[in-house]
């Protein structure tokens, strides 16, 4: 029963790690293609510094690290999505505080229920 349990918040906890990925790899996509307008002088207008395209390819590689730790099972992506979680209902929009209070109680109920397996 226990098992069943961890298995449905782990599920939980991997489907929206994957959400957060696949839009945070498709704004890093728009960022990209922004920028390389600008550049070629199609756009006039830069949207998007150095830095902060340098932090959304870390953050798409970051979050795609804790999916897989997710779909492994592994502890880390239970930490992980507290922190998240918390930072998200704490920085981001209505829609992401929406998925971080998800996050959260999910990578609560995996680690409530990781030491149970």
């Amino acid at each position: 029963m226990d098992n069943k349990k961890f298995e449905k918040r782990r599920k939980g906890v991997e489907i929206i790690f994957d959400i957060i990925f696949w839009f945070n790899l498709i704004s890093l996509i728009v960022s990209i293609a922004f920028k390389i307008f600008y550049l070629t002088g199609k756009a006039s207008v830069d949207t998007i510094t150095y830095q902060e395209l340098a932090i959304n390819v870390v953050t798409v590689i970051f979050i795609f690290v804790c999916s897989r730790l997710a779909h492994k099972g592994n502890i880390a992506a239970g930490i992980i999505g507290v922190i998240i979680a918390i930072l998200e209902i704490m920085l981001a929009g209505i829609l992401w505080k929406l998925i971080g209070v998800l996050l959260l109680i999910d990578s609560i109920m995996y680690l409530i229920n990781y030491k149970k397996q």
